[in-house]
């Protein structure tokens, strides 16, 4: 649907979706990324980003959790706050593409 350009249907079928699954990490994570991308929505975001506990040991998840915060901050307009959630990213992706990039975006 979102490749369609049907981010509506999307979105609805993603929260039908985070509704029947609210255990899975996974599945939170991708309902945090369908309000970033189908519903330009930084608040909702960050406000289900603060109801979700990854694990620490869980380095993959805690990447995705702050690149998802990174994108709520930046729709928001709120750099420094963007800043600090790519700050919190794991050591050993603070090195990778997807945080360059959007620390470029900040500025270097």
């Amino acid at each position: 649907d979102r490749e369609a350009g049907r981010t509506d249907a999307e979105a609805r079928l993603v929260e039908e979706m985070s509704d029947r699954f609210p255990e899975s990490l996974e599945v939170q994570l991708l309902a945090v990324e369908s309000l970033l991308q189908d519903r330009s929505d930084g608040r909702a975001a960050l406000n289900m980003l603060s109801t979700l506990s990854v694990p620490p040991d869980n380095a993959r998840m805690s990447l995705r959790r702050q690149l998802h915060a990174f994108d709520a901050y930046m729709l928001l307009e709120l750099p420094d706050s963007a800043g600090a959630a790519l700050d919190a990213v794991p050591e050993r992706y603070r090195e990778s593409r997807t945080v360059l990039e959007r620390r470029e975006r900040l500025g270097g």
